[in-house]
Formats: structure tokens, C-alpha cells, sequence
């Protein structure tokens, strides 16, 4: 939408002889390539805040007549033509997101994590949340949008239970109400890492600025993202605060159903098309549940159907009934002292298969985290993360490139 209001001034401005500026279409330009990079395999914008999943091939099908850049037909045309991005991967330093892929393949993994700013309109208490896309399917989805009205289901739609990130005590994030100078910034968040390189991506952000309607309940999340290229990811979790706290952290599938195996801490869906699981290193006290079309005590297990407007070509259409989908969602809960930390593992698999992930926090006295991952194939990867500093698989150093 708010690329199609800078078209419609300069195809207005065309049509009456009016010259832009040239930086104009600079920065026109910069709103059709975050479309390209954000996109997932399937061609669609992931449903983002008050974004619905929207498919690109239009808006580069635009961005070819306006700049004749290969890049852009190679979109439009879903790889026929034109030459391909000369990278896969891509963070937005600003809009704070971060795109691990492992290519352009329509079956490539994808992983969306929003570090980003709380935004000025039409956002959600989404902090850390995360979307992924594999093997043709979305595996862990962002709840989109809802009709704006004032029912519970709206309510939960922008609110931290309908995303997947950390609740603190039952509460969510609350950076809604703060003056509107903290919701933009004028520079990258500081806290944000990004490093990238053929064989993995490491992504990290935090928030802090408070859980509960007051912000009373002081409790810091940040959450570090390593893409083991092309097969699995391995999320931390560190929360630090003072006090005991009960902490849940909560993914919604996209699918009919899930199940969770029996060692009490992997959790994967169960569909006729390919699947995901997600396993967590074990410690005392933590547990895993599945909710599914939960209303009482509180919503849970819900995402928008993502189509419950009236059509824009006749606005006196009926609506179709207000959208929403009951889908299986993990929750991991833990009440401890902090600081905590929860490190899992998110695998997706072709369908007919069940793999089986084991992870274990082998963290040490030192300040950097350490992770065994013993993999379906019997194969062992122990991780090794510096948080903004370097990432080694089994002692191998994958990227020491510094902050970007």
C-alpha cells in the first residue's frame, strides 16, 4: 500500500509533466528491493504486523519498467529471465530484519527474525518474533492481520501471545504507549548484530523495555539466531533480570496438527506435506505443551485467515466473516531465577520422514555459549557463539567479520 501511494504521485506527476527529483526514485527504488529480499520462497511478503502475505510479482514486474534491472525481471518472472540476487541472505539495518535463506529455490529454508524498532502505525508487540518458510510450506507463522475492531480476537492478533517470541509472568511486551519519538529511529538499533557467509548466518537483537501493561516487569530478552546452512537453526534465548519468573516461549505452525515426542521436549507437526520440529536442550523444570483454538483464560493458538476484508474493487461487497484459524502451538515453560537461558533447534523435513534432533546447552565458565547438536544422520555439530563476535562449528571458524 505505501508503495503503490509514492507510484501513484509519480505516475501523477508524469502524467502532468512534472519533474521529480531524482533521489526520488532512489529511494522508490530501495521500497521495491526490501519486497525482493524480504520475500519468502513462495514469492509472498511474510504477513508482518498489519501486512497480509502479499505476492511481489506485480510490484517487480513495476520495478522492471522503471529501472530495467535484470535483478528485478528475475522476480517478476519467478527465475525465467533475468539474472538472480547475487546474495541470499540480507538484513535491513533499520527496519532491523533479518532474512536467512539458504537460496532462491521455491523449496529453499527461510527464516524471518523482527529485531527491528516498534514502528509508527499498524504494528504489533512482535519483538524477536521469528517466521519460517521450508520445503514449499510455512512451517512457524506470524498471526497477520485482523479486522480492526475492538473484539478479544483483534486484541491478540497485535499482542505478544499471538507471536513467536518470550512472554515474561503471562504478559507481553508493551512498547505500545510510549511517546512516539521511541517507536522510529534515526539509527540502526545498537543492540543488533548481523554476520553472514557461505556457511552460516548469525542474527541477534534484544528487548528491553518491559512486560506488562506498566512495564513493571523488568526483564531483558535477547535472542541470537545461528543458520547452520542449508539444514537446521539454532536459537538462544538469554533473559536477564532480577527475580523468579516464569517464561514461555511460543511458536504457532501452520498446519493441522502437532505432537510431542517422548522425551518431553521436541515438538513437531504432524501434516500431509512437509514438517518441523523443535527440539530444546533439556534443564530442570522445563516443559513443553501444545494448545490449539484456546479462548479461555486467554486466547491462544489462533492466526488471522489473513482474508476478511471486502473486496477494494467493490467496496459494497460482504465482508466475509471476521478470519481466524485455530493452529497447533508449542508453548516452553520454565520458572526460574534469572538470568535463563533456553536454547532450541528448528528442523524442517520432507514429508513420510521423522528425524530425530537431540540438543544440549554445554555452556561453560566462559561468556560464550556452547551447543552439542546431534543431528538425524548421527552426525555431531558442537556450535560455539560469541555474541557479535564469532561463531565456530566444531572448531572450525565460520565467521569472524565483526558487526555490520
Amino acid at each position: 500500500m505505501s508503495l503503490n501511494n509514492f507510484l501513484g504521485l509519480a505516475r501523477t506527476a508524469k502524467l502532468n509533466e512534472i519533474a521529480l527529483p531524482e533521489d526520488y526514485y532512489t529511494k522508490l527504488r530501495r521500497m521495491f528491493e526490501y519486497n525482493l529480499y524480504v520475500q519468502m520462497p513462495d514469492g509472498r511478503t511474510p504477513g508482518l504486523n498489519d501486512g497480509g502475505m502479499t505476492g511481489i510479482t506485480g510490484s517487480m514486474r513495476t520495478a522492471f519498467e522503471l529501472y530495467e534491472d535484470p535483478v528485478f525481471e528475475w522476480a517478476a518472472s519467478r527465475g525465467a529471465h533475468g539474472t538472480p540476487p547475487d546474495h541470499t541472505s540480507h538484513f535491513f539495518p533499520y527496519a532491523g530484519q533479518m532474512v536467512m535463506r539458504s537460496g532462491w529455490e521455491p523449496d529453499a529454508r527461510y527464516l524471518l527474525m523482527d529485531a527491528g524498532p516498534f514502528g509508527y502505525g499498524h504494528q504489533h508487540e512482535d519483538n524477536l518474533s521469528i517466521v519460517v518458510n521450508a520445503l514449499g510450506k510455512v512451517h512457524i507463522v506470524d498471526p497477520g492481520n485482523y479486522a480492526y475492531d475492538s473484539s478479544p480476537w483483534r486484541r491478540y492478533t497485535i499482542d505478544t501471545p499471538a507471536h513467536n517470541t518470550i512472554m515474561v509472568d503471562g504478559q507481553g511486551q508493551r512498547r505500545r504507549g510510549l511517546p512516539r519519538s521511541e517507536y522510529v529511529v534515526e539509527e540502526p538499533v545498537a543492540t543488533n548484530v548481523w554476520l553472514s557467509c557461505d556457511k552460516l548466518d548469525y542474527g541477534a537483537g534484544q528487548y528491553e523495555t518491559g512486560y506488562g501493561p506498566k512495564r513493571e516487569i523488568q526483564v531483558t530478552h535477547r535472542r541470537q539466531i545461528v543458520f547452520v546452512k542449508p539444514d537446521y537453526w539454532l536459537v538462544i534465548d538469554t533473559l536477564s533480570g532480577e527475580g523468579e519468573h516464569l517464561y514461555e516461549s511460543i511458536f504457532h505452525f501452520d498446519a493441522d496438527e502437532a505432537t510431542i515426542d517422548e522425551d518431553g521436549l521436541t515438538v513437531r507437526t504432524i501434516d500431509p506435506s512437509p514438517n518441523c520440529l523443535i527440539a530444546v536442550a533439556p534443564r530442570d523444570g522445563l516443559n513443553a505443551r501444545i494448545v490449539k483454538g484456546q479462548t479461555e483464560p486467554t486466547v491462544q493458538g489462533f492466526v488471522a485467515a489473513q482474508k476478511w476484508r471486502p473486496s477494494w474493487k467493490d467496496p459494497q461487497a460482504e465482508a466475509p466473516e471476521h478470519g481466524k484459524r485455530a493452529v497447533p502451538t508449542a508453548i516452553f515453560s520454565l520458572t526460574a531465577k534469572a538470568p535463563v537461558r533456553l536454547v532450541s533447534v528448528i528442523l524442517p523435513y520432507p514429508k513420510d520422514e521423522t528425524p530425530q534432533v537431540s540438543v544440549e546447552d554445554i555452556t561453560g565458565e566462559d561468556a560464550k555459549v556452547r551447543v552439542r547438536v546431534t543431528l538425524p544422520d548421527g552426525t555431531v555439530d558442537e556450535i560455539v557463539v560469541d555474541d557479535g563476535a564469532s561463531v565456530t562449528r566444531n572448531g572450525e571458524p565460520w565467521a569472524e567479520l565483526g558487526r555490520e
